[in-house]
Order: C-alpha cells, then structure tokens, then sequence
C-alpha cells in the first residue's frame, strides 16, 4: 500500500525563512534594483516569493509543502502468515477483520479467506 505525505518546514524555519526574504527583498530593492536592472527585477521576484511561501508556512495552518515523502508499506495477508500465528482462532478471525477495515483486504479477499479459516478443524 502506498501513501504520500507533503511535509512542511516547521514554524521556526518558515520564520527565519519569512525574515531572511524581507531582508533580501530589502536588498534588491536598495542595491540590486538600481545597480542591476533586470537582473534586480528577477531577484526581487524570486525575494517576495520566498518570503510570500514561509510566511504563509509561519502564520496559517495550510502552508506550502516543500517535500513529498511516498511510503510503502507491505500487509503479509498470506496464508502462511495467519498459520504462523499461535493465536486464537477468534483472534486470527479478528487480525482478519481488522485487515478488512484498514483496507488493507478487499471484501472478495476477506470473504475467502475467511471461508478458508472457517473450513479448517479448530
């Protein structure tokens, strides 16, 4: 099963991201504008929007993310693995059901292999 998560910066690292791009926002328009031109546009561009991404991340509780993470995860719903177990039978029956709500089992999967469990002596 996979499932992926967006990660934020923290509030600490979103502030000190806020403040650092109001400073550099400040350079661009003091030095590198003037002295630059075009070049000056482009930085204090990419200035505001820095500030505009970590400020929003520091002061509202949607934020942008900055990293995605994918993570996959493995269910062993084999036969074998119930069978390794030293439970129950009702526990197996509830480990079963379990797998069924956490969607980690189709109903067609839950409902044979329940049907298996309960064909076999316990």
């Amino acid at each position: 099963m996979n499932q992926r998560y967006n990660v934020r910066p923290g509030k600490g690292q979103s502030m000190f991201g806020f403040i650092a791009g109001i400073i550099f926002v400040l350079i661009g328009f003091i030095f590198v504008l003037p002295t630059f031109g075009t070049f000056g546009i482009v930085w204090v561009l990419f200035a505001i929007g820095i500030t505009v991404m970590h400020g929003i991340n520091a002061f509202t509780q949607k934020g942008v993310a900055t990293h995605r993470v994918d993570v996959t995860t493995e269910a062993n719903t084999s036969s074998e693995a119930i069978k390794q177990s030293n439970d129950s039978f009702d526990e197996k029956l509830r480990k079963l059901h379990q797998l069924k709500q956490e969607g980690i089992l189709t109903d067609e999967e839950y409902e044979e292999k329940k049907k298996q469990m309960l064909n076999e002596k316990w």
